[in-house]
């Protein structure tokens, strides 16, 4: 297998990869298939192509290759100056089966909470896809993710974290994906006073959809491993400050999250000895829902990172 550094068109009909209509093409491998021609542009990371072994011989025909999915095209060079026959090969093409959906951001049910549903590229040597984009974020959210730490998690099968949420202001906001594995991630409504305060919602989150979920500042965030094994990276608006952080009880009667049955919790000491909600209300801990408007409509993070 190799990849091209770049495509050549060989006529006026544009690239498949490069604008997504077929037309015909050669490789970058000029000095392969003596062929020679204008640079275009360069391929998207997903294409590749592999050589075959030598064919039957034949009339030189101009070099052409079709963009075609997983079937063979051929690409002849013309007689080279000692007037040898020219070589023929087959060249597969092999272009991404990708899921139908155009990358894009989904509301839930809790306000200032989303989950972004991307596409992906497959093919036989395995996938890509973009996991965020900021134009889908910020058309949808209204402002730019701001990034200041990158966290990953690794956690065994049963192991809930959380429910964790931050002062506000500045809060924390999460961005949040699984690498590896599969797990249950669930935003809890924590802020007083809002329409949905004590509501939860669950997303499933695994290396195979490869979802996210994004949960704004004030919202609380809680995840239990499924797999044997998973691996959550997030991205946090804020840095990590012990003393600004806090936890409510991921297993409160009163929210009432209905975790997986047939799984055994796994929960930190530092968790398992968190409030309960009501309780954690009574002590003054949870943010308020105004106090989370003022703060998205102020000269915090928000305002400051708003596109255009």
């Amino acid at each position: 297998m190799f990849r091209t550094p770049s495509c050549v068109v060989v006529s006026r009909r544009l690239c498949a990869p490069c604008h997504g209509s077929q037309g015909l093409l050669q490789s970058g491998a000029e000095r392969t298939l003596g062929i020679k021609g204008l640079r275009h542009a360069p391929f998207p990371p997903w294409v590749s192509f592999r050589l075959g072994g030598p064919a039957d011989t034949g009339r030189p025909l101009e070099p052409q290759v079709r963009i075609v999915q997983n079937a063979p095209v051929t690409v002849a060079s013309p007689p080279g100056p000692t007037g040898k026959s020219p070589v023929f090969a087959a060249l597969w093409v092999l272009l991404p089966a990708a899921t139908s959906e155009e990358p894009h951001m989904e509301p839930l049910g809790i306000p200032g909470a989303w989950v972004f549903v991307p596409r992906i590229y497959s093919d036989d040597r395995g996938s890509f896809l973009e996991l965020f984009r900021d134009a889908e974020f910020s058309g949808a959210v209204g402002h730019r993710l701001d990034v200041a730490q990158a966290n990953c998690s690794v956690s065994r099968r049963g192991v809930i974290r959380g429910i964790h949420f931050a002062d506000v202001p500045p809060g924390q906001a999460k961005y949040v994906t699984c690498v590896s594995g599969e797990i249950l991630d669930v935003v809890v409504d924590l802020r007083t006073g809002s329409p949905s305060f004590g509501r939860w919602e669950a997303v499933n989150l695994d290396a195979e959809s490869r979802r996210a979920v994004y949960l704004a500042e004030g919202l609380g965030h809680a995840f239990m491993a499924l797999s044997e094994q998973a691996t959550v990276v997030y991205l946090c608006s804020t840095p990590y400050a012990p003393g600004r952080e806090h936890g409510v009880h991921p297993l409160d009667a009163a929210i009432g999250i209905a975790w997986p049955a047939g799984v055994e919790p796994v929960i930190s000491q530092k968790d398992a000895a968190a409030p309960t909600m009501a309780e954690a209300e009574r002590g003054g801990l949870l943010p308020s829902y105004q106090a989370c408007l003022e703060y998205a409509a102020s000269g915090g993070k928000q305002a400051r990172n708003r596109p255009g």
